[in-house]
């Protein structure tokens, strides 16, 4: 198909921080095919669209949750189509069947999707998965358009160097590091879609499982702490009275969130967006994985720092059984084999990192 240059293009990823993170490569290689391309994206928070536009001020769009009632959101539709988009890409989402119907109506000169998204056929190209991991759908998304799979691991690449870029522009955590030994991040984030009869907040971890991780980890490690997220991410009340606690939830933007996750020596989190942008930090993280499943969500899929939750319901995603605003199996998880865990990522005896980026140590 022959377009103009350069081509208008509309991403409907719907998405909240971590997949923004893993699409931002993405970004960084269609604009290396198609220099000035004009690129509008749909957000699912504004966390996503601060992440993007830290490096694509020119990348427009609206974030889900700023639509309001239904009538604006037609009218947004009707926008959407009057600009007349060169190509209208999905956000390759698992359980939202809206993303296709929304497609079909702005009446692109060409949409594209998964197959096994609901209403495929009503993409004009509907494309099958390469692997079950779910942000490899969105290099197949991009390689349909003819951009190369190795600009697009370029675009990783740069994306980990303009994070580390950002970080060195904020004042270090090393001073609280070298007095205090270790310094471990908390994060226990969750997004505020709900997609049919998913509920994001199963994947927040007990506030039970934190304190006692907490706890015995400062028992057998010297650290400061620090909490990170919104004020909505939950941690025991009893952490924010802790002397070697720094709770940061909602004081810091996009650019201080990666400053830190770049200064930490470890990120204890779920799976949330968090986990995601420490990942493209370079950041040693491990992460707790019940409700979704670590082989299709985690940055590189199921690697030795990923700790699983495991029972008969698990994973539920994307249709919760028991109908829970908390998961019940993450409660069961074996502190001792979590500590375990830390004290061996931080002493290097395995790594936590698959990432194919660039070392980090000399930050």
């Amino acid at each position: 198909m022959r377009v103009k240059s350069p081509p208008k293009l509309l991403f409907l990823i719907n998405a909240g921080l971590g997949d923004v993170c893993h699409a931002i490569p993405i970004l960084f290689a269609l604009q290396k095919k198609w220099p000035g391309m004009q690129i509008e994206l749909l957000f699912a928070s504004s966390s996503a669209k601060s992440l993007v536009q830290l490096f694509f001020p020119d990348v427009t769009g609206i974030v889900v949750g700023d639509l309001g009632p239904l009538s604006q959101k037609i009218y947004q539709i009707i926008k959407w189509r009057k600009k007349r988009f060169d190509f209208v890409l999905s956000g390759a989402h698992l359980n939202s069947p809206k993303t296709a119907i929304i497609a079909y109506l702005i009446r692109a000169k060409k949409s594209l999707g998964m197959k096994y998204e609901k209403y495929s056929f009503l993409y004009d190209v509907s494309l099958s998965k390469r692997k079950n991991h779910v942000y490899d759908n969105f290099s197949v998304l991009a390689e349909s358009l003819g951009v190369k799979s190795e600009d697009i691991e370029s675009g990783r690449i740069h994306f980990y160097e303009e994070l580390i870029k950002i970080s060195s522009h904020y004042s270090s955590i090393s001073d609280e590091k070298n007095s205090h030994g270790k310094t471990i991040a908390f994060a226990n984030g969750s997004d505020n879609i709900q997609r049919r009869n998913w509920i994001p907040s199963i994947k927040r971890l007990p506030t039970s499982l934190i304190w006692n991780i907490f706890t015995e980890i400062r028992q057998q490690i010297e650290g400061v702490f620090i909490l990170v997220g919104t004020a909505e991410d939950t941690f025991p009340d009893k952490m924010e009275t802790e002397s070697s606690v720094i709770d940061m939830r909602d004081k810091t933007d996009i650019r201080r969130l990666i400053a830190i996750l770049c200064q930490v020596d470890l990120l204890i989190c779920n799976d949330t967006g968090t986990m995601h942008l420490a990942h493209f930090c370079g950041t040693p993280y491990i992460a707790l994985f019940g409700p979704t499943k670590g082989a299709n969500f985690a940055p590189d899929g199921v690697q030795s720092n990923i700790v699983t939750a495991d029972g008969p319901c698990a994973p539920c995603h994307p249709k919760s059984i028991c109908h829970s605003k908390q998961c019940k199996l993450l409660r069961q998880l074996e502190t001792g084999k979590i500590v375990s865990l830390v004290k061996d990522v931080l002493n290097a005896k395995i790594t936590a990192l698959s990432t194919g980026l660039p070392d980090r140590s000399h930050i």
